[in-house]
C-alpha cells in the first residue's frame, strides 16, 4: 500500500483538454497469486491555512511538486483507463534507513502578524514515538497485521485555545475505501513529546512541544487494488477566537489485493512498481461540511447573574451536496453556565448545499460566576445524500464579567478651618464586589483647600478595604469672598480588570476662617507674668525676713543694756 501525503494534482492535457497518453507503455509484470507486501510513502506537504469569514472545515492545500522535474500537477488516474504517465516507484521499505539519533531540532515557526490566523506545519526534523526516522529522512508509517499507523507531528506558530485540535479523517466513498469505515475523529492536545529516543542506558530524553497526531487504520479484508483518497481535516481556534482549518490530502495505493477474475477466468492486469499500470479510483468528491460562520452574544459582555442568548449561524459549505437529519449537541465545561433550552440536543433537519440556518441558545449565569471567557461547544451529526453519517464541530466564546461594587466610606471634614492651617483627612475605600479593582485613589476638589496630592490606595482584592490619609492646607477662595463657607467633592477613581475607569463623588463642606495675625505670643506673655509674680513674692519674703532679724537684734541689745544697769545698782 502506498500512502502519499500531497495535494491534489492532474494529468497534463492536450489542446482539446484530453489527457495525453505516453508514447510507450511498459509491459506489465506477470501477476502471481501471492499478494505483494503493502508499502506506504508520505510526501511532506505543508498546507496553507484558511482565514476567511466563512472557513471550510477542510480546504485544499497549495500543491507542492513532488520533484524538481514535476512542474505540472498530476491528477489521480481514472479507474477504467490505463495510466498515461509513468508511476512513481514505491519506496523500498524492506530495509529501513538507519540514522544516528539527533538532538531535537527547533522547528522554524515564523511569528504570526496581528489579526492573522495561526497555522500548522509538520515537524520534519525529529523522530517521534511510532516513527523510525524523521520526515526529512523519508519517514515511512509502520504497517503491522493489516493496520496502517500514521504519525503526524504538528507545530503551531501561535497559541491555540485550550491547546487542543480536532482531526477528522475523511475516507471518501464507503463502498470502495480499503480502510474499515467508522468514525476516526480524535482530539489531540499540545504536549511535550519525547523525540529522538534511542533507548540507550542513561540517555537524556529531549522533548518538543507539539501536537502528536496518530491514527491506526485497519484495512478491509476485501480491499481492492487501486488509489484511494484520504483527507485529514484539522480544526482549531486560536487565542483571538479565529477558526483554523487545514487539510492534509492523502492517497492510498493498494497493491496487495487478490487479482479480480474476468468472465473468461483470466485475471484483470494490475501492475505495480516502476512503469506499471495501477488500477485507480475516480477522483475524490467533496463531502458536505457544516461549520459555524458567525455568532452573536447578547448582552456582551455578560454580567454575572444575568441571562444571555447566543445566536449561531451554521452553513453547509458544500456547493453540491445537501445534508439531512442534522442534530446539534451543545455543551460547556463550566457549571456556572446553565442551558435554559428544553434540551441540549437540537434537531435541525435538512440543509441544502450552500445553505445556512440559525440556532438560538439561551443560558443563565449565577452571581458567583468568575469573570473570564467561556467556550460553548457544538457537535453536529448529519447524513449526506447517500445516508453516510458525518460529523462536524464548532464552538462559540462568551465573556462573563463581574459587576464592580466599590464605595467611599463617609469621612470627617472639620466644620471650621483657620486660614493658614494644615489638617489631615482620612479616606476609607471598600471593595464590596466579587472582582478586584485597580489603581484606586481619592482626589479632593474643594475651593480654598489645597491637598498635598492624591490619597493613592492602589489595587484591591474582592471583599477588602483600605485606608489612606491626605494633608490639606487651608488657604483662600478665589473671588471677592476669600473666606467663609466652601463646598466641593472627594472623588474616588478606580479601574476594573479590562481597564475601564469608574468615578464616585462624595460632597463635603467646611468654613475657612479669616487669617488672624497675633502680635504677642500668649504663652510667652503668661510665662513672663508668672516670672514677675514669683520675683515679687521673693522680694517681700526677703524684706519680711530682714525686718524680723532687725527687730530680734534690737530686742536683744535692749535686754542686755537693761541687765547691765541692774548689775550696777546691786554693786553699790
Amino acid at each position: 500500500m502506498l500512502l502519499v501525503l500531497t495535494s491534489c494534482f492532474s494529468l497534463p492535457a492536450n489542446a482539446e483538454g484530453e489527457a495525453q497518453p505516453p508514447d510507450e507503455v511498459t509491459p506489465a509484470p506477470e501477476i502471481t497469486d501471492t499478494p505483494q507486501p503493502t508499502e506506504v510513502t508520505i510526501l511532506n506537504d505543508t498546507p496553507t491555512p484558511v482565514s476567511t469569514d466563512e472557513t471550510s472545515l477542510a480546504t485544499e492545500s497549495d500543491a507542492t511538486p513532488a520533484s524538481p522535474e514535476a512542474t505540472d500537477p498530476i491528477q489521480p488516474i481514472d479507474s477504467t483507463t490505463p495510466a498515461t504517465t509513468e508511476p512513481t516507484q514505491p519506496a523500498d521499505t524492506t530495509t529501513p534507513a538507519t540514522a544516528e539519533p539527533t538532538q531535537p531540532s527547533e522547528p522554524s515557526t515564523p511569528p504570526v502578524p496581528v489579526n492573522q490566523v495561526v497555522a500548522f506545519q509538520i515537524d520534519d526534523s525529529n523522530i517521534y514515538d511510532g516513527m523510525d526516522r524523521a520526515y526529512k529522512d523519508g519517514y515511512v508509517p509502520q504497517i503491522t497485521d493489516g493496520t496502517v499507523t500514521l504519525v503526524l507531528p504538528l507545530l503551531a506558530n501561535g497559541n491555540i485555545q485550550g491547546n487542543r485540535i480536532t482531526v477528522t479523517p475523511n475516507l471518501g466513498d464507503t463502498a470502495s475505501s480499503p480502510i474499515q469505515y467508522k468514525n476516526y475523529q480524535k482530539t489531540f492536545s499540545l504536549a511535550d513529546n519525547p523525540v529522538n529516543v534511542t533507548g540507550a542506558e542513561g540517555e537524556e530524553i529531549h522533548t518538543v512541544s507539539s501536537y502528536l497526531v496518530r491514527f491506526d487504520f485497519p484495512l478491509r479484508a476485501d480491499r481492492k487494488n487501486g488509489t484511494y483518497p484520504i483527507v485529514l481535516d484539522i480544526q482549531a481556534t486560536d487565542e483571538n477566537g479565529n477558526q483554523i482549518i487545514q487539510s492534509y490530502n492523502c492517497f492510498v495505493t493498494i497493491t496487495d489485493a487478490e487479482p479480480e477474475k474476468t468472465d473468461n477466468g483470466n485475471t484483470t492486469p494490475v501492475y505495480s512498481g516502476g512503469g506499471g499500470y495501477v488500477a485507480p479510483t475516480e477522483p475524490p468528491v467533496s463531502n458536505p461540511r457544516i461549520l459555524v460562520t458567525k455568532y452573536e452574544v447578547n448582552p456582551d459582555p455578560v454580567m454575572a447573574g444575568e441571562d444571555f442568548t447566543v445566536k449561531v449561524t451554521l452553513k453547509n459549505t458544500s456547493d453540491e451536496g445537501a445534508v439531512q437529519n442534522m442534530l446539534v449537541t451543545v455543551s460547556s465545561e463550566s457549571t456556572n453556565l446553565v442551558l435554559k433550552n428544553d434540551t441540549s440536543t437540537i434537531f435541525l433537519g435538512d440543509l441544502a448545499a450552500g445553505g445556512t440556518t440559525e440556532l438560538e441558545l439561551k443560558y443563565g449565569t449565577d452571581r458567583e460566576t468568575p469573570a473570564q471567557r467561556y467556550d460553548i461547544s457544538l457537535a453536529m451529526d448529519f447524513d449526506d445524500e447517500e445516508a453516510v453519517s458525518m460529523t462536524s464541530a464548532g464552538s462559540v466564546t462568551v465573556e462573563v464579567a463581574q459587576p464592580v461594587d466599590v464605595e467611599l466610606a463617609p469621612f470627617t471634614m472639620p466644620s471650621e478651618i483657620n486660614a493658614g492651617e494644615t489638617v489631615q483627612l482620612s479616606f476609607q475605600v471598600m471593595n464590596l464586589g466579587r472582582t478586584g479593582i485597580y489603581n484606586a485613589r481619592v482626589e479632593l476638589d474643594v475651593p480654598g483647600l489645597s491637598p498635598s496630592g492624591n490619597a493613592f490606595i492602589g489595587n484591591m482584592e474582592a471583599g477588602t478595604s483600605a485606608t489612606e490619609t491626605l494633608n490639606v492646607f487651608a488657604g483662600m477662595k478665589e473671588g471677592d469672598e476669600r473666606y467663609g463657607y466652601t463646598s466641593g467633592v472627594a472623588r474616588l477613581i478606580y479601574e476594573d480588570a479590562s481597564g475601564e475607569e469608574y468615578t464616585e463623588e462624595v460632597s463635603t463642606t467646611t468654613n475657612i476662617k479669616e487669617l488672624v495675625i497675633a502680635t504677642k505670643n500668649p504663652v510667652e506673655e503668661q510665662e513672663k507674668t508668672e516670672r514677675e509674680q514669683a520675683q515679687k513674692i521673693q522680694w517681700w519674703v526677703f524684706v519680711t525676713a530682714g525686718g524680723v532679724i532687725i527687730i530680734a537684734l534690737a530686742l536683744t541689745l535692749g535686754l542686755r543694756k537693761r541687765n547691765h544697769a541692774s548689775h550696777r545698782h546691786i554693786k553699790r
